[in-house]
């Protein structure tokens, strides 16, 4: 897990490149928030580089066993490639790294697998978890090529807010359901305390989300 100075970093990265914007917005899943988090906005080296060491800090602190980093395609491709990277700098040994198609090859070796298939000691990078629909897509894939779930689904942002089934979290939801942890770098408390303590003008968006946060009723 990332400590307090690297949490605010990793929230000014995301400020700084538009990841997290304010104002009026509809998810996916159909609920209105006011603020919206777009990792794809993620587009010099330098910023996916400093947020990709991010994922691996983490990810070496609770799984330094791991051999395997899959991308979920495909805002997980870049980031499993980097992570990687990162993750063999800090184990100081080579880590593989692979992601899924959208749509199987049909033709020459075919299949849904770029670089490496899942490995029993694999961890899935992903952005970010709403409602689970896109878990649900990449474990079914996962399934058909391996029988143990990932070391861990890894995502940058815990929006913090229910899922579908008993009023508990989105990401509590995946983990049972699959039967594996989900990790985030930071949650939407995290985003809260780090614009608390920048200048007014954040703070503001803080006492927005904080009153967003309010509104829900779940098991953390």
């Amino acid at each position: 897990m990332l400590i307090e100075t690297e949490k605010t970093e990793l929230v000014e990265l995301f400020l700084n490149n538009s990841v997290l914007q304010f104002g009026d917005f509809t998810l996916k899943s159909g609920r209105k928030s006011p603020y919206f988090f777009n990792m794809g906005l993620i587009k010099s080296a330098h910023a996916l580089d400093r947020l990709c060491f991010f994922y691996a800090q983490s990810i070496a602190r609770l799984h330094p066993d791991l051999d395997c980093v899959i991308g979920a395609a495909y805002k997980g491709i870049p980031l499993c490639v980097m992570t990687a990277h990162h993750l063999s700098t800090i184990l100081q040994r080579d880590i593989g790294f692979g992601f899924n198609r959208k749509e199987a090859k049909a033709h020459g070796e075919g299949g849904q697998w770029v670089g490496n298939s899942p490995t029993a000691k694999s961890v899935c990078v992903d952005d970010v978890i709403t409602a689970g629909s896109a878990v649900e897509s990449m474990m079914q894939l996962w399934r058909e090529n391996l029988a143990t779930p990932p070391l861990a689904w890894v995502v940058a942002l815990d929006r913090e807010e229910p899922g579908t089934v008993n009023k508990s979290s989105a990401l509590r939801q995946v983990a049972e359901r699959f039967n594996m942890p989900t990790i985030s770098l930071i949650s939407l408390s995290d985003v809260i305390n780090a614009l608390d303590q920048m200048e007014k003008s954040w703070r503001i968006h803080a006492q927005i989300l904080k009153s967003h946060k309010q509104t829900f009723s779940y098991t953390a």
